[in-house]
C-alpha cells in the first residue's frame, strides 16, 4: 500500500492556495483603493495583508514571507494557549532581555512558532510548578533566545537526533506528540538563515538556543521608501520621527560596532507601526463610546478581548441584541476588576490573552461570585482538550463557549445556556 508523506501533502496543498488566491488578493486590493482615505480603509488593507503573509508563509519555508521585527515582541507577545500545555501556565514564564532597541531580526511569520514550539515543549517536559527561563540577548551580530527549563533532561544520545523527523526520546514517549515538533522548529530557524541546539541546563534540564543574524540595512534612503510608502506621506512628519527615535538611540549609548542606521530604520518602522495602530485603534473608541451609551435599561455585559475589533464587532451584536455593554478590558485581570467594578449580568472572556488569560480571570471571579455568568471567546471552538481544562476549572458550573468568528445569530445562541 502506497503511504503519503504528510508534511508534502500540506506544503502542496499549501502551495496551491497560495498560488491561487493570488488573483482574488490583487481584486480586493485594486477594490479597496478606490475607498476614501479611513482608519477603516487602513484596517482593511492590513487584515488582507496579513491574510496575504499567513498564506504565503505557510506554504513552507521556500514561500515564507520575512519581516523586519523586534524580537522583544515576538517573544513576549507568544500565546500560550494550545492543547499541548494547560491554559494557565503563564505564570511559569519568566521573561528577560536586553534593551529592546538592540532587538531586531527580519523572520518569517513562521518563526514565532517555532519558539512557541520550544517554550511548550519546555513546560510539558517540567514539573508543574517549575519555571521556564526565555531570555533573549543580543550577542555580536546575532540575537539569541535562550528557552531553559528544569525538567527531565535530554541524553548525549537523544541531543543527535532530537530534530530529527519524527524521533522521540523513551521520556518524551509518555507524552502526546508526534516528533515532528523539534523537525519543523530546526527547518523554520534555518530558513531564517538562524541555528538551532541543545545542551544541558544545570544541575538538571535543558537548553534550547536559537540564534538568527540581527537585522542590517545597508541603504537607510533605500530602506526609507518601505516607510514612506506604506506609513508617511508627510516628510516633515517623517523627519520628526527619525529625530525622536534617534534620541532614543542615543539615551541607550549603542556600541560602537553596532550599525547606527540599522538601528535607526528597524526602530523607525516599529514606532510607526504601532503608531499606526493606535490611530485605527483610536478610530474605534469614538464607536466603543457609542456602544456603551445604548440600551441603559438592559442587561449588562463586560467584554474583555486583547482586540479592539472584537471590541466593536462583539460589542455592536450585543447592543442590537438589547443588552447594555457597560466597559471593555485587554486581559483577564483588567476584565476581574471591571468585574468587580460593575458585577455584571454577564462577563466574556478570551481564552488567549496578556497578563492574564481568560481562564485565570474565570477562576478569580468565581470565587468573587460562584454565579457569575461566563461566557468564553475561542478560536478553538468546542475543542475537548479546552472543554476538559474549562470543565475541571469551573468544577462543572455552566458557561457559554462562542467560537471565533462569530455572527450575531451565533452570539445569541450561545447566550441560550444562561437563560436570559
Amino acid at each position: 500500500m502506497l503511504e503519503f508523506d504528510d508534511t508534502l501533502v500540506f506544503k502542496t496543498l499549501f502551495k496551491l492556495l497560495n498560488h491561487d488566491t493570488r488573483n482574488t488578493f490583487v481584486k480586493l486590493n485594486a477594490l479597496i483603493s478606490e475607498l476614501d482615505q479611513t482608519p477603516v480603509k487602513d484596517m482593511i488593507s492590513d487584515s488582507i495583508q496579513e491574510l496575504y503573509d499567513l498564506i504565503a508563509s505557510s506554504a513552507g519555508f521556500i514561500d515564507g514571507k520575512k519581516r523586519i521585527m523586534s524580537m522583544y515582541d515576538i517573544v513576549s507577545e507568544l500565546s500560550l494557549t494550545s492543547s499541548k500545555i494547560t491554559l494557565t501556565n503563564h505564570h511559569r514564564v519568566k521573561f528577560s532581555h536586553d534593551p529592546k532597541i538592540y532587538l531586531f531580526v527580519e523572520v518569517s511569520e513562521l518563526f514565532n512558532h517555532a519558539i512557541l514550539n520550544l517554550v511548550e515543549n519546555a513546560l510539558k517536559y517540567s514539573g508543574e510548578n517549575e519555571i521556564v527561563d526565555v531570555s533573549i540577548r543580543r550577542e555580536g551580530n546575532f540575537i539569541s533566545v535562550y528557552v531553559k527549563d528544569n525538567g527531565m533532561g535530554i541524553s548525549d544520545k537523544d541531543k543527535e537526533r532530537i530534530f530529527e523527523q519524527g524521533y522521540r526520546t523513551i521520556s518524551a514517549l509518555e507524552q502526546q506528540g508526534t516528533g515532528t515538533g523539534l523537525w519543523i522548529t530546526k527547518n523554520i530557524v534555518h530558513k531564517d538563515s538562524g541555528t538551532i541546539e541543545v545542551y544541558d541546563n544545570k544541575p538538571k534540564g535543558s537548553v534550547f538556543k536559537v540564534s538568527v543574524p540581527i537585522f542590517f540595512t545597508s541603504s537607510l534612503e533605500d530602506s526609507m521608501d518601505i516607510v514612506v510608502n506604506n506609513y508617511l506621506d508627510d516628510p516633515k512628519e517623517l523627519n520628526e520621527c527619525i529625530r525622536s527615535i534617534k534620541t532614543l538611540i542615543d539615551l541607550h549609548e549603542p556600541p560602537i560596532e553596532y550599525h547606527y542606521d540599522s538601528l535607526l530604520f528597524a526602530n523607525l518602522l516599529n514606532y510607526l507601526r504601532k503608531e499606526k495602530r493606535n490611530k485605527t485603534q483610536s478610530h474605534f473608541k469614538d464607536k466603543l463610546l457609542e456602544i456603551k451609551s445604548k440600551n441603559p435599561g438592559g442587561k449588562t455585559v463586560v467584554i474583555v478581548d486583547d482586540s479592539t475589533y472584537v471590541h466593536y464587532y462583539l460589542g455592536t451584536f450585543f447592543s442590537e441584541l438589547g443588552y447594555r455593554v457597560v466597559d471593555f478590558a485587554f486581559n483577564g485581570l483588567e476584565g476581574f476588576n471591571l468585574y468587580e467594578t460593575h458585577n455584571p449580568d454577564l462577563i466574556t472572556l478570551d481564552i488567549t490573552m496578556p497578563v492574564m488569560s481568560g481562564v485565570e480571570a474565570s477562576e478569580k471571579i468565581l470565587k468573587l461570585n460562584p454565579g457569575a455568568n461566563l461566557l468564553f471567546l475561542s478560536g478553538l471552538g468546542s475543542h475537548s482538550g479546552l472543554i476538559q481544562t474549562l470543565d475541571k476549572k469551573l468544577n462543572g458550573r455552566t458557561y457559554g463557549i462562542l467560537t471565533k468568528p462569530f455572527s450575531k445569530e451565533e452570539l445569541e445562541n450561545s447566550l441560550e445556556v444562561f437563560n436570559f
